[in-house]
Formats: C-alpha cells, sequence, structure tokens
C-alpha cells in the first residue's frame, strides 16, 4: 500500500479550487508514480460535520479551510491510502475596482452626506459584504470621503476610500431700491432673498451680507441706476449670486411759514410775514407773491408776482 497525501494549497476567495500536487510514500526501491504513469484526480469540500461529508468547494465559496482529498485507482502490484490536505481560501482584499458610487448630486445644507456605495466585483459581492462610513461629508467641495470598510466575518477584508462632491448652495440677493431727500443722510439700506436658502442662521450672519450704496449725502436730485449693491463675506459653501437696485434722490421740502394779519380797520397798510427756513445747501430762499394763484409757469412774471410783500389797508380777505 502506498500512501498518497496531498499537499497543502491556497487561493483567494473567488478562485477555482487549485492543488499542488501528492506525496507518495511506499514504492518499491527504483518504481515511482512516473514510472508507473500514475494518474491523480482531486475533490475538494468543506469539513465533515457530525460524520456527514461536507459540500464540495466551488468557485464562490466562503473564505476558511476546505479538505483536498487525493485519488488514484490501483494496479496490479499497488494500492494506495488517501491522506487529505488543506485547500486554504483567504479573502480577498478590497479594492477601488469593486466599488461605484452613485452619481448623486449633494448640496450643502449643513447635514452630512452619504452616497449609495454599490459593489461590483462580479457576481460575488452583495451590500452585506461591506459597510459605508464617510468623513469631512459636510461641507461643500470635492474631498468628502466614502470609507468602505469589508465586513467583519466575511469573505474581504481591508478598507478602501472613494471621494465624491458636494456642491455649494447657490442663493441669489437682491439689494432693495433706496430713496432719500436731497442732502439727507442716507438711510440703512435693505436686501432680501429671491432665491435659495442658508442652512440656518448662524451661516447667513458669517455672510455678513449688506445692502450698501455709492450715493452720498449731497449728491443731486435724480436716480441713480445700479447704486445700491449687496456685499458679502466669501464662503465656499455657498455661491452668491447679488442683484443691484436703483437709487433715488428725491426734492428737498422746504419749509415756509406763512403769518397774515387779522384786526380792526383802523386806515394803515398791513401785509403778511413770510419766512423759508433755509440750511447748509439752501442759503437763500425768495418769496414771490401775487394777488392772483402763482406757480412754476408764471412766477417770474412781473405782471402777476413780485418779491415784495402786497399790503391792504382796507376791510377784507385779501
Amino acid at each position: 500500500t502506498v500512501t498518497v497525501t496531498a499537499e497543502d494549497a491556497s487561493v483567494t476567495y473567488g478562485d477555482a479550487a487549485t492543488n499542488n500536487g501528492v506525496i507518495y510514500e511506499g514504492f518499491v526501491s527504483g518504481e515511482d508514480a512516473e514510472t508507473l504513469d500514475l494518474s491523480v484526480s482531486y475533490t475538494y469540500t468543506a469539513p465533515a460535520a457530525d460524520g456527514v461529508t461536507g459540500s464540495a468547494y466551488v468557485a464562490g465559496s466562503d473564505a476558511g479551510a476546505y479538505v483536498i482529498t487525493p485519488q488514484v485507482a490501483e494496479t496490479d502490484n499497488y494500492s494506495f491510502e488517501s491522506m487529505t490536505g488543506t485547500l486554504t481560501v483567504n479573502k480577498k482584499e478590497l479594492t477601488e475596482e469593486m466599488f461605484t458610487v452613485a452619481s448623486q448630486e449633494f448640496i450643502y445644507d449643513k447635514s452630512e452626506k452619504t452616497p449609495k456605495v454599490t459593489g461590483v466585483d462580479g457576481s460575488l459581492m452583495d451590500e452585506n459584504d461591506f459597510s459605508v462610513s464617510c468623513r469631512d461629508n459636510v461641507n461643500a467641495g470635492d474631498n468628502a470621503v466614502a470609507v468602505i470598510t469589508a465586513a467583519e466575518g466575511g469573505n474581504y477584508t481591508g478598507s478602501i476610500e472613494k471621494n465624491f462632491s458636494i456642491k455649494p448652495a447657490a442663493i441669489t440677493i437682491a439689494a432693495k431700491q433706496g430713496t432719500s431727500a436731497y442732502n439727507a443722510t442716507i438711510p440703512e439700506l435693505e436686501w432680501e432673498v429671491k432665491a435659495g436658502s442658508f442652512a440656518d442662521d448662524e451661516d447667513k450672519e458669517s455672510l455678513d451680507i449688506k445692502a450698501v450704496t455709492s450715493v452720498k449725502k449731497g449728491y443731486a436730485v435724480g436716480t441713480y441706476k445700479d447704486a445700491v449693491t449687496v456685499s458679502y463675506r466669501e464662503n465656499s459653501n455657498y455661491v452668491i449670486t447679488p442683484e443691484a437696485a436703483d437709487y433715488t434722490v428725491t426734492s428737498a421740502r422746504l419749509t415756509v411759514t406763512a403769518e397774515g394779519y387779522s384786526g380792526v380797520y383802523d386806515g394803515k397798510e398791513h401785509s403778511i410775514d413770510v419766512t423759508a427756513k433755509t440750511g447748509k445747501f439752501l442759503t437763500k430762499a425768495t418769496v414771490y407773491y401775487g394777488e392772483v394763484t402763482i406757480g412754476a409757469s408764471n412766477y417770474l412774471n412781473e405782471t402777476v408776482s413780485s418779491t415784495t410783500a402786497p399790503e391792504f389797508s382796507n376791510v377784507g380777505e385779501h
């Protein structure tokens, strides 16, 4: 009887079974497997359990240890006793090529993002073979990382990283139209969000958004196109589109006070007392009087108006 012992061998999960041959012991001197033209076949099975032979190994069987059993047909002079070896199926190392990250459009909103990751290692891998965790997955940019780790006790080992992107939030901020009277102090200007939104008030405050204008106190009356603009602090989590607005300087109000006369007839001439309040930019005001209604079209007509206040002595309203 010749003892035939299978050499141990190893493969990686997913590979077909292989062997490293056998060792023979017990041939008569001068004879061996080659001179006898022996052929060996092999079976690969899971270890027996409770006396029941294990199932046959096939490519894709779980990682672990399997039994290699050699078989040699008897010859006229020899019988053969098979001694098993061990086929070790090693776990497969994860690689980037085994996974795809779904083309999802993530927009910054201050929440953590986790992409859908799919295993693509032929028909071998499913979602139970790995787990996904992420880091740097809040702020906008191309450096968010999905960390893919082999499941404990599974057929894979190791971990790999794949990058994914988070786009900045788009916001349109519009300045509101501004207005003030000639020579008045420029008021605090306002703005509004026309499109998009902030993740929260903290982000909104961090942008330090203001509506500002190039119009200064003392600018002439008129409308200044797009003179109100939006200023803000740059933030990589937002793409800001500002919209300008017009600023209008209106005519200043001139305060004119008229004090008439009311009394008993005394034969004397009486008139009206008119005063116009002036200031830094209006140092002189000319008052025009008329006994008919006067305005912009006729106040310079000397036949109906005068810069001298009229006087009246007769009884009546003048």
